[in-house]
């Protein structure tokens, strides 16, 4: 999340947003004002006009690329054990 944005975007899963002594957790397809001082006003989105956008294309994209990697350094570990050298 930038700085300067506003307003927080929940897709799927669950956030924990805390603000001095209040805080709320926001459901994914739901949205958050982040400038609000009342934190409970969390309102649903069309999470579908999101998925279309490149931003959301990039970030699957680059989401796979990280599980792989994963994937690749767990077999590394697996073979090798956690005290090989060069880890």
């Amino acid at each position: 999340m930038y700085r300067n944005q506003r307003e927080m975007r929940v897709f799927d899963g669950k956030a924990f947003v805390e603000s001095g002594h209040e805080h709320v957790d926001v459901k994914g397809g739901r949205e958050l004002t982040l400038a609000s001082n009342d934190l409970s006003k969390a309102r649903k989105f069309d999470k579908k006009s999101y998925e279309e956008g490149d931003l959301f294309r990039r970030s699957s994209l680059r989401s796979g690329y990280l599980a792989e990697a994963n994937v690749d350094a767990a077999g590394m570990y697996a073979q090798n054990g956690w005290g090989s050298p060069g880890w």
